[in-house]
């Protein structure tokens, strides 16, 4: 395996210019102070030696490679949230079949809305047969959303690479979302008897509550919160590593934890700004959801039109179509552009 050798940074500047080798997520007048765009050239070399994405094979690089591009990647990455988001929207505006294909799949979730004020039962079964047959097709159309959002940061996408990733990660996928529910399922059981046991004891004795008692409640509440979003937070790039660094079933949640340790500022930075965008378009979504379903008796909200109800539905597929488009590409570009950090992981 040849050595590494990075070049002094005028040549390494010039050069990649020379070749068209341009860093993808650049903001002019400010690559040059930090010297991002020297330092995505160098990386750039060292992937053209060790390429592991999109199932590329290659020698796996040494323990002392793989440290010296650990360290380089720290140096890349202090604005990686920030800079990661004008090559997401505009993978976005290139590609609006992201958004189309996204609004097409919020459009399952209407008919339950539309049912639930005349049949609420029928409204019942028919979410719980959505939310199974979604069970089956989250991976499917996760995984195939995930490689067209790759594909649009360099250019255009097309419905094929949804078919072809889907396809292609579809098992692997499966097992992990299934993981994920299982977790899932366990904190919502193991938060259940909590309060089910925390409850008889806040009232036992005299059958007031008593300060203290309240207290550890609200304590145990609390780390028992903390400890379940700090699950989701690290092993929120496992679909990632399984599509695009080919990491497999139990790869994937390492690499998933590797790059976050790695990485802690920058994802904490990704994460609230993913956070700040669900809360916008979410909000949204969420009021013409509430709006969309039937209201209790004595409720301040008169009965809506058809023609109103109509545009509600419209703005709730909207606002979850911009959601869910930006969060595929602007998750794959943060993705780009922490993964040299941490090592390829294979299963």
């Amino acid at each position: 395996m040849q050595g590494i050798c990075f070049k002094p940074s005028s040549t390494a500047f010039v050069e990649g210019r020379k070749a068209g080798h341009h860093a993808p997520n650049t903001i002019p007048g400010v690559n040059n102070i930090f010297g991002y765009e020297e330092i995505y050239s160098q990386l750039s070399a060292i992937n053209t030696q060790f390429p592991y994405r999109r199932g590329k094979s290659a020698d796996v690089p040494s323990s002392h490679d793989t440290s010296r591009l650990r360290t380089q990647g720290r140096e890349q990455i202090p604005m990686a949230a920030l800079k990661s988001l004008q090559p997401a929207i505009g993978a976005l505006i290139r590609n609006p079949i992201i958004v189309l294909l996204v609004g097409l799949f919020g459009l399952i979730q209407l008919p339950q809305f539309a049912l639930q004020s005349t049949h609420p039962l029928v409204a019942g079964l028919i979410s719980l047969g959505i939310s199974a047959v979604m069970v089956l097709v989250i991976p499917f159309f996760l995984g195939g959303l995930i490689g067209m959002a790759d594909e649009a940061l360099d250019g255009r996408t097309d419905v094929g690479t949804l078919v072809t990733e889907g396809k292609s990660n579809y098992i692997t996928l499966l097992l992990a979302y299934l993981a994920i529910l299982a977790v899932n399922v366990v904190f919502g059981f193991v938060a259940f008897f909590v309060a089910i046991i925390g409850g008889i004891g806040v009232f036992v004795g005299e059958g007031q509550p008593g300060v203290a008692a309240l207290g550890a409640l609200a304590i145990v509440a609390i780390l028992f919160v903390l400890v379940y979003l700090l699950v989701a937070f690290v092993v929120q790039f496992y679909p990632h590593a399984i599509v695009l660094s080919d990491s497999g079933l139990v790869g994937g949640f390492k690499r998933s934890i590797g790059l976050v340790r790695q990485n802690l500022l920058s994802v904490t930075g990704y994460t609230l700004i993913v956070l700040a965008g669900s809360l916008i378009f979410g909000g949204v979504g969420g009021v013409a959801s509430i709006l969309l379903a039937p209201q209790p008796p004595g409720f301040p909200i008169p009965d809506l039109s058809l023609l109103v109800l109509a545009g509600l539905a419209i703005v709730y597929v909207l606002a979850l179509a911009v959601l869910g488009g930006f969060y595929a590409t602007y998750s794959v570009a943060f993705y780009r552009s922490i993964e040299g950090t941490f090592p390829p992981a294979h299963s």
